[in-house]
Parts: structure tokens; sequence; C-alpha cells
């Protein structure tokens, strides 16, 4: 799960943070909360890119993507997907993000094997 929040959308050093609620959330999205063979295979990784170099509409911006690469039985339905989505922003919020998260964007697509997920927020 890589997340990539832009540089001042989480205070300094709340990936950490971020990270373990996100999987938290996943994982209890799917009742596998304690699953000792599920738990350790959620792995992450935090990237702070320069707000200077995020963009919508071609304008800078400060957001923050979290990517998941998951089996096609994970988030397999649309209330999955948006229950998740609620769970991830409520992770966010609790790292402190401003106040004001204006924009929400997720989209999700199946390939053979495999259903990622991309959610961004933007403020």
């Amino acid at each position: 799960m890589p997340l990539t929040p832009t540089e001042g959308f989480l205070p300094r050093g709340a990936e950490k943070q971020a990270i373990e609620q996100l999987t938290d959330a996943m994982l209890k999205r799917h009742d596998l909360t304690g699953n000792k063979v599920m738990t350790p295979n959620v792995t992450a990784m935090a990237q702070v890119p320069p707000k200077r170099s995020t963009f919508s509409g071609g304008k800078e911006f400060a957001g923050a993507w979290v990517e998941w690469k998951v089996p096609s039985f994970a988030f397999n339905t649309r209330e999955l997907q948006k229950g998740f989505l609620k769970m991830q922003l409520t992770s966010l919020k609790n790292c402190q993000v401003a106040n004001n998260l204006e924009k929400i964007s997720t989209s999700t697509s199946s390939t053979r094997s495999m259903a990622p997920g991309t959610s961004m927020v933007k403020r």
C-alpha cells in the first residue's frame, strides 16, 4: 500500500500513524483483525513528495493518495469500497489533516487476479 501525502498534507512524522490506521481499517473491513496470516502481509510504504510536484487540473495542490493492490476477493463490492473509503478518511482526519477536505476521488478496477484501488484526497 503506497501512501503518498504531499508535503504538509499530514503533520510531519504522521505517516506511520496513518499507515497503521489504514492497515487496521483494511483488516477490519474484511473481518481479518488479528489474523496472524494476513496482518503481516499488509505491507506499506510512505513517500512524501514536495507540494510543487503534485497537481490537479494542471495546478499545484496538496493531496494524499492511497493505492491498494489486493487479491480480487478484497474490495470486490461497491459497498466494501465505499465503506473502506469512509474508514480511510477517518484515519487521515485522525492524523490531524485539515478540516476542509474538499474533494474525494476513488477509482477501482479489476484485472485477472488483482483489484487495485486508488483513493485521492485533495485539500
